[in-house]
Order: C-alpha cells, then structure tokens, then sequence
C-alpha cells in the first residue's frame, strides 16, 4: 500500500485516481481513504477529505458524461460517412 499523507499529494492525486477506480474505502472519520485496496490516503481534517471526495465524484460524472458524449460523435460521424458517395 502507498501512503500520501501529505496534504498537497493527497489533493493533486486524489481526484484524477478516483476518476478509473473501481472502489473507493473510507474510515468512519473520513481521514483514510483507500483506493483499489492499495492506495492510502490520509487526511488531518476529516473535511477536507470529504470536500475532495465529493470533487471526484464530480470529475468522474463529468469525465462519463463527455466520453459518451465523444461515443456519440464518433457513432454519427461514422454512420454519415457510410452513407455517402464517394465521387470518382
């Protein structure tokens, strides 16, 4: 397990980490956080951990949202290609 307890690589890691994890553990206090079983992180101010919680929640609902979104593009630019003429 990797720890980061200090605060500021706890809060530059957290939330890009969070965004292609599969699971996210938390102590009762809020202060440990555990990512994929094997990245620790700890927080003085139980706050602090929450606020950088929800901001990854966040990032990672926005990072959803544009990728099927870039799904979609992709999805009809590819269908309006296939239907047309090419020219000889």
């Amino acid at each position: 397990m990797i720890a980061l307890d200090t605060p500021h690589s706890a809060k530059v890691w957290l939330v890009p980490c969070t965004a292609w994890t599969d699971a996210v553990d938390t102590d009762t206090q809020t202060t440990r956080v555990i990512v994929d079983d094997w990245l620790e992180y700890i927080f003085e101010d139980s706050n602090v951990a929450g606020q950088q919680l929800v901001i990854a929640s966040q990032f990672r609902s926005l990072w959803k949202r544009l990728v099927n979104l870039r799904l979609k593009m992709a999805a009809k630019a590819r269908s309006v290609s296939f239907g047309q003429r090419v020219s000889e």
